[in-house]
């Protein structure tokens, strides 16, 4: 057991996982009972499934960093590196999730979340509860690829 989990054990918080958020949270200067608090958010957010769940644990973690702030139990600096580590983990969580599903079928590749691109006509998407690959409905056209577990879209010499 490494010593960040010794010391969240301490606090009465047990950690979901390794991820390396929490190792992160105690490199912050912050009191035990923010550390616990914090980390027990965290849990939550290191073990979101789909991309709304992992953003609305990201956002309680935000929020509590702000509500701490202007309740003044923290300056800006700590305030901002709180706020950090959520972030940091919700793209983590995000990054691991799209390695999770399964390949585009022949003829369709991923498309990459990062450049912004947006849902086209004729593109798939990953369905996370049925594990299949569906075709975008007019609904989804223009939606960003980010808030998807995957995208793929058809090779252009497949056409």
């Amino acid at each position: 057991m490494s010593i960040t989990f010794t010391r969240l054990a301490d606090l009465g918080v047990t950690p979901i996982n390794d991820d390396p958020a929490y190792k992160e949270l105690m490199a912050l200067d912050l009191p035990d009972e923010v550390i616990g608090m914090a980390a027990q958010l965290l849990s939550y957010l290191v073990s979101a499934r789909t991309p709304t769940d992992i953003h609305y644990e990201e956002g309680k973690g935000v929020g509590f960093a702000q509500g701490l702030s202007f309740a003044g139990v923290l300056d800006p600096e700590l305030e901002d590196g709180l706020k950090q580590v959520f972030r940091k983990a919700a793209k983590h969580r995000l990054d691991q999730r799209k390695n999770e599903y399964k390949s585009p079928p022949d003829g369709y590749s991923l498309v990459p979340a990062s450049d912004g691109a947006l849902i086209q006509r004729g593109d798939l998407f990953w369905l996370e509860g049925d594990a299949k690959w569906l075709e975008a409905e007019a609904a989804d056209i223009d939606d960003n690829v980010d808030g998807y577990y995957g995208v793929a879209r058809r090779d252009t010499q497949s056409t």
